[in-house]
């Protein structure tokens, strides 16, 4: 049975890897969301409507001087 995780990160506008931070890992796409959303309140940088479709639909929000990155993680899989 394959186990899925999902990688939160914060990176710069570019989404750069050197900019990566984790913030959390979830178990589902809505809890991710919630903490990214929770993320945002606490550094006073909340997410529109708008950006949280795109976590939704993109896995990323885009255009801000600080985005979120969700990346879809198979455990117990070879890649």
């Amino acid at each position: 049975m394959e186990k899925t995780v999902f990688l939160l990160q914060i990176g710069d506008r570019w989404l750069s890897t050197d900019s990566l931070s984790n913030v959390a890992i979830c178990t589902n796409l809505e809890q991710t969301i919630y903490l990214a959303k929770q993320d945002a309140q606490n550094n006073d940088d909340e997410l529109s409507d708008e950006e949280i479709e795109e976590l939704l639909n993109y896995c990323q929000t885009q255009g801000r001087d600080n985005n979120y990155m969700i990346s879809v993680i198979e455990l117990d899989a070879l890649i």
